[in-house]
């Protein structure tokens, strides 16, 4: 028979296990729906990329880790306009990364802290470039899927197309490039070192970005200094 003050203490051990207990099936729960239905899925990254930018989303590989943080990777991503499929990609990306916070991918829009983006390469089209006959009519703003703390792409290469057939782009070489953002459907600040064509020369140039113009991303709003 077990002393009356050992009670107390063996019922108080039960419910600190059952508590951890329940802890670990709460965290393996969400675990598993952030692993699933959240930005750690490579389905749902393909579909918010799509929505967010009206395009068609190839990815070539993909990982993400919940620890010791939150990160997501991948390589060989590209975006391409669907209204624009005679023309080069609209974004291709070598190599990215991204983390992120447990509050952050909660939140809808889905908040990412820091974006780093290797071997970017932006290909812009002529204003209404598309198979139709003139712009398309505006639609209503939707609110983005997610939203990007911190952006950076170093070595970005900026082609401005040419309306013009067998004409060929002007092209930017962007040394450095960092956007921040400013809030929701607010433009981003940024922050840009790059080359300038004709006549050859260096660019530093700050201002703003955005917001995003979705049905014409030639139309997307830039204001700054250099």
């Amino acid at each position: 028979m077990q002393p009356k003050e050992v009670r107390p203490r063996l019922k108080f051990l039960k419910w600190l296990a059952l508590a951890f207990g329940a802890l670990i099936l709460v965290a393996g729960a969400v675990a598993a729906d952030l692993r699933w239905f959240s930005p750690l899925n490579r389905e749902w990254v393909v579909n918010a990329l799509a929505k967010r930018y009206q395009s068609a989303v190839d990815l070539k590989s993909f990982n993400s880790s919940l620890f010791p943080s939150i990160s997501i990777a991948g390589e060989g991503l590209i975006l391409r306009r669907r209204d624009q499929s005679q023309l080069p990609p609209f974004v291709s990306v070598e190599r990215f990364s991204v983390d992120a916070s447990w509050l952050g991918l909660l939140l809808y829009p889905r908040r990412f802290g820091h974006v780093r983006l290797d071997g970017l390469v932006i290909n812009v089209p002529p204003r209404h470039a598309q198979t139709g006959a003139g712009p398309h009519p505006k639609k209503k703003r939707q609110i983005a899927p997610f939203v990007l703390g911190e952006v950076f792409a170093d070595g970005t290469t900026l082609n401005i197309l040419s309306a013009t057939a067998g004409k060929p782009p002007h092209v930017f070489d962007i040394e450095k490039l960092t956007l921040r953002s400013a809030g929701i459907g607010q433009p981003m600040a940024f922050e840009a070192t790059l080359t300038n064509p004709r006549p050859v020369g260096q660019i530093q140039s700050s201002g703003k970005f955005g917001p995003w113009d979705t049905d014409d991303p030639s139309q997307t709003p830039v204001s700054g200094r250099y």
